[in-house]
């Protein structure tokens, strides 16, 4: 028995590396051609839930007229993000972003 969940978890190691591995690459066109109205919808949403205390707390006053480039290399996917009207903004183009934040899925 023992010796079976073993063999278990070994195999869903390997299945959990081998997709954290290649997701990125697989999900690149994908999300790639999500419009940028709709990312803009679901980026604002999700930031704003997670940080919520904080954006209520006045900590993102530091991006009041200045933007944050966020880029996610593997995914092939930028954001820029600023806070103006007490509202995190994002735009899918700037002319220059105040700080870069790069990040990959793996």
């Amino acid at each position: 028995m023992v010796v079976l969940q073993r063999e278990k978890l070994t195999v869903l190691t390997r299945i959990h590396r081998a997709l954290v591995q290649t997701a990125p690459k697989a999900l690149r066109l994908p999300m790639q051609m999500v419009p940028f109205a709709l990312q803009k919808q679901v980026m604002r949403k999700a930031l704003t839930q997670v940080f919520k205390e904080a954006l209520a707390e006045g900590d993102f006053e530091f991006l009041r007229g200045s933007w944050l480039k966020l880029s996610v290399e593997d995914a092939g996917l930028c954001w820029f993000i600023s806070y103006q009207d007490e509202v995190l903004q994002i735009a899918e183009q700037i002319a220059e972003p105040d700080v870069t934040f790069t990040a990959s899925l793996n």
